[in-house]
């Protein structure tokens, strides 16, 4: 019994390694995600970096992913104003955020 356990056990690291892999890969903007963002305009890398990992409060947006196409995202979103906004992102050719003018510093995944 001890030896079937510690083999269940040794097996766990190669598949978690596996799930976490192919998350990795599969890791790209689709319909349903929520995009978010600090306010600032104009803002580096650094300073959403910093945001990232604040550990209090800062004035930030969130947008809902509505449609991906082609090497671009729609993203639309609301309450800034008393309006609702559309936008769209540039994305890589693996389907990433990668647009200068408007640094993401969170994309949640729907599940």
């Amino acid at each position: 019994m001890r030896q079937y356990v510690i083999k269940r056990l040794l097996l766990m690291i190669p598949t978690l390694f596996g799930v976490a892999l192919l998350v990795f890969f599969l890791l790209r903007v689709a319909p349903g995600d929520i995009v978010g963002a600090g306010r600032t305009k104009g803002m580096t890398f650094e300073q959403a970096q910093a945001l990232f990992d604040k550990k209090t409060d800062y004035e930030s947006h969130s947008d809902i992913v509505v449609e991906v196409r082609g090497g671009e995202a729609d993203l639309i979103g609301g309450n800034v104003s008393d309006s609702v906004t559309k936008k769209t992102l540039k994305l890589d050719a693996k389907g990433r955020l990668r647009d200068k003018k408007n640094l993401s510093f969170v994309v949640m995944k729907k599940n």
